[in-house]
């Protein structure tokens, strides 16, 4: 995300900076958990097969 996008999205945000930073965390988490969990389905769990 560009530091344009983060800017405005904190400009709509109702709260103060650091109830803004606190929830743009946590959905940052929650995002990479999720890329995570995607990468290894997609590109670990196919090929496990083959190193036992």
């Amino acid at each position: 995300m560009s530091k344009v996008t983060t800017f405005l999205r904190y400009q709509e945000f109702k709260g103060n900076k650091k109830s803004w930073a606190k929830a743009y965390l946590k959905h940052f988490v929650e995002q990479a958990k999720k890329r995570a969990d995607y990468m290894i389905t997609k590109f670990v769990k196919p090929f496990e097969k083959y190193i036992d």
